[in-house]
């Protein structure tokens, strides 16, 4: 059953917390470069009907100002990569997958890679507790074959 009242109370409630992240936004008056990535709390899931604007990760990523749920970023030599692991299992979607593959083939052999991905890849906790990308065998293995010198979570 529909509550719309809850629903405005809700929605109000979400808007009240984009507006916090805003003010700090604004705070930081450009000073420096931020890339952010989606995290699992980020999307509202339960808005009122997947048609809602508020609704899942396009509206994270236009509030955390991201080209794209996943993206990458140059700096001068250094190739910045944010990925999306919010999917079923934790783990990256089979295009995200094979943009990831192209864009680390196509790294010219003086570039440097960041890595951020909200949550960890590689981490000797993802085998005993979990928390961590599923595909982090498939993602060891893609890194180990090009230049990744960190990665974020």
């Amino acid at each position: 059953m529909y509550d719309a009242s809850y629903n405005s109370v809700v929605r109000d409630r979400v808007h009240e917390l984009w507006n916090i992240w805003d003010d700090c936004w604004k705070s930081l008056d450009k000073k420096y470069e931020i890339y952010s990535c989606i995290g699992n709390h980020d999307p509202w899931w339960k808005a009122p009907s997947q048609e809602d604007e508020m609704y899942g990760k396009p509206y994270v990523a236009k509030r955390l100002q991201m080209p794209h749920r996943y993206f990458r970023a140059q700096k001068g030599n250094w190739h910045f990569i944010i990925l999306d692991g919010n999917n079923k299992g934790i783990m990256l979607d089979e295009e995200q997958l094979q943009w990831l593959e192209k864009e680390l083939e196509l790294l010219p052999a003086n570039q440097y890679v960041a890595l951020m991905s909200h949550y960890p890849v590689l981490s000797a906790t993802i085998q005993l507790q979990g928390g961590g990308h599923s595909d982090f065998r498939k993602l060891k293995d893609l890194f180990t074959s090009i230049r990744i010198k960190s990665a974020y979570s």
